[in-house]
């Protein structure tokens, strides 16, 4: 068996299917390194036909070999798995944790002297575009936090935070912006459709302006800025909003751009809650 075997715990279908996408989407890893424990055999079957990992209905089976164990079921169960596994487990086996609920002081309960690391992600990751935030306990060590990233690449850029405090605040973010994107490119693609394109064109251009804009406004904001205020001058946002509602995308829009659109709130700077502000 690979000194580096990976057994995922599901039970959660949404968050095991995305990570499965995931994991095995570039074939870079053999599926064969992660089996899969679900609580019924035809999910396993779906598992295995989808993603070609090994799968069992039982995780005793594997959780006294595994290098890493991905936790994915449902926090309702966290207390029944536990007491079945907890002691099956090794003591230098990390744990990684996508559970939506359950905070790594939950897990600490059970398995108080492991390496935990606790995972939020967004629906991305099954293309590998992913972006999530992760916050590891006090046992976790760098190489610990290193093999975690080393397994969660597939998945998209992940941020580590130093709180589960910040990891609820970043999942909150991201998961916002997901869904507003998802909405923002629908709407896109669905314009271009009506305008002739095929959906793969549509989704290549609002894809392209998309992140040109996201570019822009981080890496140069005032010139972005500068850009929305000569826009404005020359009416064409206001005309831009028209062809927005012909369109059908964002059919809700019922607003004139006014200068008040383009001023800066003043910056305020209170100590960063996160590392990677400063970077």
């Amino acid at each position: 068996m690979s000194i580096m075997f990976k057994g995922v715990i599901a039970g959660n279908h949404f968050i095991t299917e995305n990570l499965l996408s995931g994991l095995t989407r570039d074939g870079a890893v053999d599926p064969k390194e992660y089996c899969v424990a679900d609580t019924t055999q035809e999910l396993c079957n779906e598992w295995a036909r989808k993603f070609h990992v090994r799968t069992t209905t039982n995780p005793i089976d594997f959780v006294s070999s595994a290098a890493i164990l991905i936790f994915s079921f449902h926090h309702d169960a966290l207390d029944g798995i536990m007491r079945k596994i907890g002691p099956k487990i090794n003591r230098d086996t990390l744990i990684l944790s996508a559970m939506h609920r359950t905070k790594i002081a939950d897990i600490e309960r059970y398995l108080p002297h492991h390496q935990i690391i606790r995972l939020t992600l967004n629906p991305s990751v099954v293309s590998g575009a992913g972006v999530g935030a992760f916050a590891a306990n006090r046992n976790a060590t760098v190489d610990a936090k290193s093999a975690a990233q080393i397994i969660i690449k597939n998945l998209g850029s992940m941020i580590e935070v130093e709180s589960e405090e910040q990891l609820e605040d970043m999942r909150n973010f991201i998961l916002a912006n997901t869904f507003m994107s998802y909405l923002t490119v629908k709407s896109m693609v669905d314009a271009g459709r009506k305008l002739g394109l095929s959906t793969k064109d549509a989704g290549f251009i609002a894809d392209k302006i998309l992140g040109g804009a996201v570019k822009t406004l981080v890496e140069d904001r005032q010139r972005g800025i500068a850009m929305l205020q000569q826009a404005y001058q020359k009416d064409i946002l206001n005309e831009a909003i028209a062809l927005i509602r012909t369109y059908g995308i964002y059919d809700s829009v019922d607003k004139v751009i006014t200068k008040d659109d383009f001023i800066e709130p003043e910056v305020k700077r209170p100590a960063p809650r996160y590392k990677w502000l400063e970077r």
